[in-house]
């Protein structure tokens, strides 16, 4: 429960599923209300990490920011850890970027 006002809500689904992190800004709240969220069909990404000396680097966190609003700092669109070999998968929303 929340008391009324104006929020930013961040739906951060866990690693390993099909759903990208869905943020909703500036949604006001006045009443109690249950809400149901369904999140938005995603975009998988892939890649590997290595050290300077090429080597694989495993369990290292990737972050992927992308623009937020006019003026608004960049925005967490997704995160993972990458593998033993250094690859990683990540989904992310469908959008331009």
């Amino acid at each position: 429960m929340v008391e009324p006002g104006t929020y930013r809500l961040e739906y951060e689904p866990a690693m390993g599923t099909n759903s990208p992190l869905l943020v909703e800004d500036e949604l006001v709240i006045s009443q109690s209300v249950e809400r149901t969220v369904t999140l938005p069909p995603g975009a998988l990404a892939e890649g590997i990490v290595h050290t300077p000396e090429d080597a694989p680097a495993a369990g290292c966190e990737v972050r992927v920011f992308a623009p937020g609003r006019i003026g608004a700092p960049m925005e967490l669109r997704g995160r993972t850890r990458t593998a033993v070999d250094g690859r990683f998968r990540i989904i992310l929303p469908r959008m331009s970027f």
